[in-house]
């Protein structure tokens, strides 16, 4: 009922504002062992996007090339064009990255995983790595931050197999986990004229962070990203900087003097992994602050943003089972500059059953929702 409504607003938004199109921002959570039941949910999120009737879409976290590619044959005929960056890992500078006496002895970081979270798995290895070895990888990351940034990279890996990548001495240890991907793929039904890769690598820690730039007929340009998560509770930060807040600020600086330098209406969208605090009305939920400061970045760059100013509610929410997020958060943004935005909503609310060879369950497409906006430019 409601895509109805919204397709008829779109009918009576034509006689108001004259030509429209739509813009869709979706982070599609294809992050195999880390987003529960990414394999059984391809099949659903290649249908949604082959019915969608978005002009142009910006999806996150397409990380595989055999997804990217699934989604670009089934959707072919509905959106003939796209933009994406070819996967390619990135390694570390040296053979071995790491010293083996870097990496074991008194107040080293693998002995003490070894001797104080030995025991655990999951999610409570990861809460006593946190707890107990923060200190021992930050002495590693001042010492060696490569070797540090190459170590985390091996998320998925057993503990053994990551301790060889990084002081395998015949082989440089990848940077990236993914494969190096990024992710990011835009689609769309209107002609793409130019487009190119925005770089954040050499910013970047544990995934690579890019953006999608292109020029698109009849539209203007759109920038589809994904910066850097919070992964505060989840990971140690290995990188560059002093936390991941200010990683994601980096970027979002980077992203912003790219931004500045097109001419023309601009879209920035994407997984932001940034957003101010509010209430969800719909599901009754606290949305709280996350890297609030790089939100107030971009948002500083004169850009509207019609879905938060309109209080439309969280994106990765506490109500969503394919996530373990504590707090519901608005972190998936359209940013408008020199264009009307009609009309905004929250996309892709339905639960679908899938067979996990075990049960079956009723799940999200994602454990992202999308946002979706209606443009004129005048």
């Amino acid at each position: 009922m409601k895509r109805t409504i919204f397709f008829i607003f779109s009918i009576i938004s034509l006689f108001t504002y004259g030509e429209t199109f739509k813009l869709t921002t979706f982070n599609v959570g294809l992050a195999h062992t880390y987003v529960p039941y990414a394999e059984q949910r391809i099949p659903i999120i290649k249908d949604i996007l082959k019915s969608n009737d978005s002009d142009v879409l910006c999806l996150q976290e397409v990380w595989r090339q055999q997804d990217r590619d699934a989604i670009l044959n089934h959707v072919a005929s509905e959106y003939p064009f796209s933009v994406f960056e070819e996967i390619e890992q990135q390694r570390a500078s040296k053979k071995p990255v790491c010293r083996v006496s870097q990496l074991f002895g008194k107040d080293k970081f693998v002995t003490c995983t070894q001797k104080r979270c030995k025991d655990l798995d999951g999610d409570d290895f990861t809460s006593c790595v946190i707890e107990k070895c923060q200190d021992s990888l930050t002495r590693l990351k001042d010492r060696n931050r490569e070797c540090a940034a190459a170590l985390m990279s091996q998320v998925g890996k057993s503990a053994i197999k990551a301790v060889l990548a990084v002081i395998n001495p015949f082989k440089r240890a990848t940077m990236f986990s993914y494969g190096g991907g990024n992710g990011l793929l835009i689609l769309s039904k209107k002609e793409i004229v130019a487009s190119k890769t925005i770089d954040f690598s050499d910013i970047s820690t544990l995934n690579r962070r890019q953006a999608l730039s292109a020029k698109i007929q009849g539209v203007g340009n759109v920038l589809c990203t994904h910066l850097t998560a919070n992964l505060v509770n989840d990971a140690p930060y290995a990188g560059q900087f002093s936390s991941w807040n200010e990683e994601n600020y980096e970027q979002a600086r980077r992203l912003m003097d790219h931004a500045e330098s097109l001419e023309g209406p601009t879209f920035i969208m994407g997984d932001f992994n940034t957003g101010r605090a509010g209430f969800d009305d719909s599901y009754d939920l606290e949305i709280f602050d996350e890297m609030v400061e790089s939100f107030n970045f971009i948002s500083s760059y004169g850009y509207s943003n019609h879905y938060v100013q309109n209080d439309s509610g969280c994106t990765y929410c506490t109500l969503n089972e394919l996530n373990d997020t504590r707090t519901s958060t608005q972190i998936d943004h359209i940013f408008v500059r020199g264009a009307t935005v009609i009309e905004s909503r929250r996309e892709y609310t339905k639960k679908y059953l899938i067979d996990t060879g075990k049960q079956s369950l009723e799940v999200y497409a994602s454990d992202h929702f999308g946002i979706s906006n209606i443009i004129s430019i005048e």
